[in-house]
């Protein structure tokens, strides 16, 4: 998960969580790394979202037959 919200919306995102760096991706990644509630919320909007446009909030399962 984590790759429907453009940079700018995660970084508005993060911003209400603390996080005072640049809106690049691998900044932002580092810092839900050391801050697992701001990667949670990220999650949450995200399945929201998906939920909202109608698409699966969880990728398809691997089952064997």
């Amino acid at each position: 998960m984590l790759g429907m919200f453009s940079n700018e919306q995660k970084y508005k995102i993060l911003s209400k969580t603390g996080y005072t760096g640049s809106s690049q991706g691998d900044e932002m990644e580092a810092f839900m790394q050391s801050k697992p509630e701001a990667r949670s919320l990220v999650q949450r909007l995200e399945r929201k979202a998906r939920q909202m446009q109608g698409l699966p909030s969880k990728g398809p399962e691997n089952k064997t037959i």
